[in-house]
């Protein structure tokens, strides 16, 4: 991807693995407001957009469901920042995107809350990195809204830009944009132990360790 101009990158599952404790808050949160769950069926559900994933595990017949959810979605946000430090950082992240930060413009998308999201850029000082941050919290209600909006306020191409990302999700998302799609697939990713899935989504390269990640990304 000598071409490229930009990279874009996911952050939970590629930068942290958060999902232990996304799930771990979700749980917390119903219990609290009543709703018995079963920690496995939370899990099983994981979905990286904490709306969805609520969406997914509150029950069908709570009162006031659209309100208890938008409720519960604020809740996990606040409880999330403040577990910040449970979640697990992928080691020499910070030396890829400084090598990477070196030729092409790094920007980050998230579906975490803006809070969470400072907490776990700065505990690494990982922030300096990207010249731009977009959170759950930035009123872009999908990811290719968000890549869309990167690419036209920076002035490039769709063709120009790579995002990645590590589920076949963010495969689809890229396709839709038309950038490239770049996965990164390990035990941190959301969708680990759907590698086939993620294949047949047909990304542009799949990597499994960061100086792969760094490899293709620079030479391909």
């Amino acid at each position: 991807m000598s071409a490229m101009k930009a990279i874009i990158f996911d952050m939970d599952g590629v930068i942290v693995n958060s999902a232990v404790m996304y799930t771990k808050v979700i749980g917390k949160v119903l219990t609290e407001r009543g709703f018995n769950f079963d920690k496995a069926f939370v899990a099983e559900k994981i979905i990286a957009h904490i709306g969805k994933w609520v969406d997914a595990v509150l029950p069908q017949n709570a009162g006031e469901r659209s309100r208890v959810m938008n409720e519960i979605v604020g809740e996990v946000k606040e409880e999330t920042a403040k577990a910040s430090d449970e979640v697990v950082y992928f080691e020499g992240m910070d030396v890829a995107l400084s090598i990477l930060g070196k030729s092409v413009i790094l920007f980050l998308i998230t579906n975490s809350g803006s809070k969470l999201t400072e907490k776990i850029l700065v505990k690494r000082h990982l922030k300096r990195f990207f010249k731009e941050i977009i959170t759950a919290d930035d009123g872009f209600s999908t990811k290719e809204m968000a890549i869309e909006h990167i690419i036209k306020q920076h002035g490039m191409n769709n063709s120009e830009v790579a995002y990645v990302g590590d589920t076949e999700k963010d495969v689809m998302c890229a396709k839709t944009v038309g950038c490239k799609s770049v996965i990164f697939y390990t035990p941190f990713s959301w969708n680990y132990g759907k590698l086939e899935a993620i294949k047949k989504a047909g990304p542009d390269a799949i990597t499994y360790s960061v100086d792969e990640l760094v490899k293709t990304l620079r030479e391909a």
